[in-house]
Parts: C-alpha cells; structure tokens; sequence
C-alpha cells in the first residue's frame, strides 16, 4: 500500500476488531517504518479504551476540518460499524495533537465529546440532557426527577474520581474513574441490564426470576444476587472478581460459558481466559483510595495510572516483560512523587512527551 494511505482505515478496523490478515501485515509494516508510529498507536489504543465517543454533529465537524488541515490526499470514507467513525476521530485528534495543530493536555483530549471537564463527573439523561454532578452518589430520585425518559442514563466519572448510582432495583453501583455506566430509568418486562466501559462494584438485589446483567467490551455477566467487581476497559483484559453470590458469564464470539464460585476472578483475554483464585480482602482497594499493583507487569500498571490521572503512560516491551510491581499507595499522590518512587526502587525512567510519559528501560535491563 503507497505512503501507507489507509493507514486511518487499517487502525480502525484493528480497534475495532474487523482488521484482515493482509491489513494486519501493512499494520506491522507501518509501526516499523517510524518509531513515532509506535507511540501514536500505543496512545490510540488509550483512547479507544476509555471508550469516548463524539456527538453526530461534532464529528462531522471534526472530519471537515480534518480534510482541510491534515496532508492527506484521500478522502475519509463512509464508516460501516459504529465505534469506527469514533475511532477516525480519534485518530485525527491525535495526529493534529502531535503535529501541534491542538495543545499536548492529553488529559482534556480524552474527553471528545467536547464541553465536558475532564475533572468533572456526569449524567447524560436518556433524553440528551446534560447534567454535572458533585463527586458523590446518584440517587433514583435524581435522575428520575430530573425528566428521565425511557432509554438509557449514561453516567461518567471523570479521571482522579469516584461516583455511585442507585438503580432502579435497588443495586447498588460504585464507578472507578475514566469509567462509564449506562442503565435504564426502570427495569421493565424483567430486564435487569446495564452495559459498562471500565471498572466498578456491584451489589446486586438477588431477584431469581430477573436476572442481573452487565454487558461488558468480552461477553455478558448474568447476576442472581452477587457482590462482584467488574473491569473491563476496551482493549486490555477484563477481570470478573467475584465476592458473594453466583454469576455466569457469556463470552463473546460464541466462546464458552463460565461459572464462578466466591473467591474466583475471571481473567479474560482477546484469545482465551483463566480462572484465578482472588483475595476477596483486598478485592477493590481503589474504593478505599488506594493503588494496589499486586504483582502486575509495569505495562498493566502504566494503563491503571494513565486512567486515574488522565495522561498516556507507555511502555518499553523490555520493561513490561521485566518489571513487576508490588504493594499499596494512596491514590491522592501526585503522580509526579509516584513517578519518583517507582524510579527509585526500579531500573526505569520516566520521559515527558507530549501528552504523557514513556517508561524507558535503564541500560542494566538491556
């Protein structure tokens, strides 16, 4: 393929999972020709993952300029799958970001529905209506006071933030930040259903003829009456963590059914999945404030610590092969005196780019 012109196209599909054999071969041939590729997509992969997407018309606006600015000869084509036409946008957000066409605050950019702050949580009515929210709980009484229609409620909480939502049956709800829950004004005809992007604490109301359901990026978990967390950000593993209760997860792509027994976390992965016995103490300890790297590769952490603060932290393989980080740390550190700590006890450093940090690796782990 000349210059690589669909390269835009060729991301696109491999986010969104409908890339062919021979597109993944100019996807390779294009990550090696630049090591500013490299980079660009790592940081793609970040946004895909909060799972963000543009309002109609903004996108459309977005594109225009798009096609007036950047050197591109082609024209972006008509998108077939929905996500897709987010994932351009995406794209072109990030291009003109490191060309400096938009400024390098990686941590407003990751909020492309445009008009939201990013330190700031939210409530998008079913309507469209939107309303911004302290950092504490949503009540029924809330949402439905506030003119809710039939149709989906989207709560969104924000980097560096914490919110709950009491649903209509009475399950409780804590959302991790970079996080987003969409759920009905009511559950009706016995539909219990909710759909998540990124990580957060149910307790369920047990209801055996209702079943509970959480549609994440992997499959669906179906609830009878369950204390579990939940994280599934778009493009990395999701881990099912179950407390109390019994819960039945459905693969996506047709693949097996798993049942999980209290104690037991579910790890999935794009190819297979394992089940792992969870220490249920120390099972969220981000609702108490806390980081709990728990044995994770330095890559797994550098995901956890872009989603809180809200920048992009990348990863030399070498590091994310060699590394793994241990113990417990208050959340509220800034992420410069973190950056500190973890160059200290390990043989790494933190370079700035221009939207975020790159973990490089000392020249002792080379």
């Amino acid at each position: 393929m000349d210059s690589f012109e669909m390269i835009d196209q060729i991301i696109a599909n491999e986010l969104s999972g409908e890339i062919t054999v021979e597109e993944k071969q100019e996807l390779k041939q294009w990550l090696e020709s630049d090591p500013a590729n490299v980079e660009l997509f790592d940081n793609l992969k970040y946004y895909w993952s909060t799972n963000v997407n543009m309002a109609d018309d903004d996108l459309d606006d977005f594109l225009k300029d798009f096609r007036k600015t950047f050197r591109i000869k082609k024209t972006i084509r008509a998108i077939r799958y929905p996500g897709i036409a987010s994932s351009l946008a995406l794209i072109v957000t990030i291009i003109f970001m490191l060309t400096g066409s938009f400024q390098s605050d990686v941590s407003n950019m990751s909020w492309i529905t445009r008009g939201l702050d990013p330190d700031k949580n939210y409530l998008i009515l079913s309507d469209g209506t939107t309303r911004e929210l302290d950092k504490g709980h949503v009540s029924k009484e809330f949402y439905t006071l506030q003119g809710s229609q039939p149709g989906e409620n989207k709560l969104i909480v924000s980097r560096r933030n914490i919110s709950s939502v009491s649903l209509p049956d009475g399950t409780d709800a804590t959302i991790n930040s970079m996080s987003w829950l969409t759920f009905p004004s009511e559950f009706v005809d016995g539909e219990r259903r909710v759909k998540l992007s990124g990580e957060a604490y149910f307790d369920v109301v047990e209801d055996e003829l209702n079943p509970f359901v959480i549609e994440i990026h992997k499959g669906e978990i179906v609830v009878l009456g369950t204390t579990l967390n939940v994280m599934s950000y778009e493009n990395q593993k999701s881990e099912v963590t179950l407390i109390e209760g019994k819960v039945n997860i459905y693969l996506s792509g047709g693949r097996d059914s798993v049942k999980l027994k209290p104690g037991e976390q579910l790890v999935i992965s794009e190819n297979d999945y394992v089940i792992n016995s969870a220490d249920i103490e120390n099972v969220s300890p981000w609702m108490d404030g806390n980081f709990d790297f728990a044995g994770r590769p330095l890559n797994e952490i550098a995901l956890l610590l872009s989603k809180w603060y809200g920048v992009t932290i990348t990863c030399d393989p070498i590091v994310s092969r060699k590394i793994l980080l241990s113990g417990t740390i208050e959340r509220d550190i800034p992420l410069e005196e973190l950056i500190s700590v973890i160059e200290a006890v390990h043989p790494v450093s933190f370079e700035k780019t221009v939207n975020g940090y790159s973990i490089k690796a000392a020249q002792s782990l080379k």
